[in-house]
């Protein structure tokens, strides 16, 4: 039982204490508060307050969340994971009490998971650091470059696999690995694009190649490893120019967006451009410059590119660029977080509490 005070011309003797069950709220009215809670630590809280409040608000209704973004800080010794939170301002500190993690990389996020590598011990962990659920995949061939996770948490057959992107000498492939297995299944893939492997994108079960050489876009089934289609160059590519840009391949809500980010003389980006995949009667592809997103912004980092709604989180700004990228003053690096306002190309930066950032993460309460 919740207890509240009521004051009547605020003298003592008018004081009455008055009791209220706030427990049997209608679960429908509890619901809309939960849904405006943008910040986990708010609704866990929500969700701590009594029975009726936790029932009311699954963690599977968590509403959506603002990225944090997760700590550069080497070979993670330590065991201890933190996450910074722009719209608090607020650092969070995990630890992972089952096993004692030793990594060097952190290879991306994918549904409330983050995945870390390990040289040392040959493997990789799969990891929700909120909910302290993780699963530990079998070993693994690092003598092969392993670019990145693109976990995704179903298959084509609605099975929880673990996606990895690596390559060799010879020829890239999509690694991947059910829950509960203790192999690697490779799947090689053709490409003519060796030495930049970060032009790979998971999308809804296809590869996405962006080739540098000619700038054409190789779609492939993920599934089968066959050629699904082709989509031409971007109008004025030029090569040389792409080996001072970084491409990012995003869903944004059903449409598919190729990013380019143009660098200057150093590692800061002075233009960008934002493309449309524009399917025509005729089956043909091909991609469209675009000036505006509507409301969604583009959360973009080393490894990751998704998009969010600006409609369902009040402090993201809708037609912008979230760019989590490292810049170089002489010698010394320091976080750079911008934003980007996609219409105007007017930048702003924002504070981060590590000197290195790694990456974007959403969090979610949720396990695999």
């Amino acid at each position: 039982m919740l207890r509240f005070w009521c004051c009547r011309g605020g003298t003592e003797e008018e004081k009455e204490v008055a009791e209220r069950d706030w427990s049997s709220l209608p679960p429908e009215v509890l619901n809309l508060f939960a849904k405006n809670l943008t910040e986990i630590s708010d609704f866990v809280r929500f969700r701590a307050v009594c029975k009726a409040w936790r029932s009311s608000t699954p963690v599977t209704d968590l509403p959506p969340q603002f990225p944090w973004i997760i700590e550069n800080n080497g070979w993670n010794r330590t065991g201890l994971l933190r996450f910074h939170s722009l719209p608090l301002g607020k650092v969070y500190t995990f630890k992972n009490p089952q096993r004692q993690l030793i990594y060097d990389r952190t290879l991306g996020q994918s549904d409330g998971y983050i995945c870390l590598s390990s040289i040392i011990e040959g493997q990789f962990y799969i990891l929700n650091p909120l909910s302290n659920h993780d699963v530990l995949l079998p070993p693994y061939n690092f003598y092969r470059y392993c670019y990145k996770w693109i976990g995704s948490r179903q298959n084509h057959l609605g099975e929880p696999v673990a996606h990895v992107i690596a390559f060799d000498f010879s020829t890239p492939s999509l690694d991947s690995c059910h829950f509960g297995q203790d192999k690697w299944c490779e799947l090689k893939f053709d490409s003519a694009c060796m030495n930049f492997c970060e032009r790979f994108f998971y999308i809804n079960h296809m590869i996405f190649n962006v080739q540098i050489s000619s700038g054409v876009t190789k779609v492939t089934d993920a599934a089968t490893g066959n050629l699904a289609y082709v989509i031409p160059p971007v109008d004025g590519y030029s090569p040389d120019a792409t080996q001072r840009s970084s491409e990012y391949i995003v869903d944004a809500s059903g449409d598919i967006l190729l990013v380019s980010l143009h660098h200057g003389d150093s590692e800061y980006i002075d233009r960008f451009d934002i493309y449309r995949l524009d399917v025509s009667k005729s089956g043909s592809e091909c991609w469209v410059k675009v000036d505006n997103i509507g409301h969604q912004a583009l959360f973009l980092d080393k490894y990751n590119s998704f998009v969010l709604r600006a409609n369902d989180i009040a402090e993201i700004k809708r037609n912008c660029i979230y760019l989590l990228t490292g810049v170089f003053d002489g010698h010394e690096p320091f976080p750079s977080v911008e934003r980007i306002d996609i219409e105007t190309g007017a930048r702003e930066h924002l504070l981060c509490s590590f000197d290195y950032a790694e990456s974007w993460f959403v969090p979610s309460l949720q396990s695999l």
